[in-house]
C-alpha cells in the first residue's frame, strides 16, 4: 500500500511540475482504496506529501481498480492567473475562468 501510494503521488507531482504547478496547487483529491482498512497507511504517506495544508479530500472503497491497484489518487488543481493589470482574477475571458 505504502509503495503505491507513494507512487501514485509521485506520478501526480510530475504532472503537476510539467504544467507549472505543484502540490500545492491541489484543491481536492479523491482516493479510491481497493480495501477501506488500507487507509491508515495510504493516510501515513499522502500526509507526507501534504504536510502543511492538505487539499478537500475523499477516500472511497472501490473494487476493481485498473490493473489490480490497491490506490488510485485523482487530484484537481487550480492557479489563479493575472490578468493584464496585475490583479488577481479568477474571470479571464478564454481561460477557463482562470483555472488550470
Amino acid at each position: 500500500m505504502a509503495h503505491q501510494t507513494e507512487r501514485a503521488l509521485e506520478n501526480l507531482k510530475a504532472i503537476l511540475t510539467h504544467a507549472g504547478l505543484s502540490l500545492s496547487h491541489v484543491v481536492k483529491t479523491t482516493v479510491f482504496l481497493k480495501d477501506i482498512k488500507d487507509f491508515a497507511a495510504m493516510n501515513e504517506v499522502y500526509a507526507k506529501y501534504f504536510p502543511v495544508a492538505a487539499p478537500a479530500g475523499s477516500t472511497v472503497q472501490a473494487d476493481g481498480l485498473p490493473k489490480d491497484a490497491l490506490v488510485e489518487i485523482e487530484a484537481r488543481s487550480g492557479a489563479l492567473r493575472a490578468s493584464v493589470t496585475d490583479k488577481w482574477s479568477p474571470w479571464l475571458p478564454g481561460d477557463d475562468y482562470g483555472w488550470r
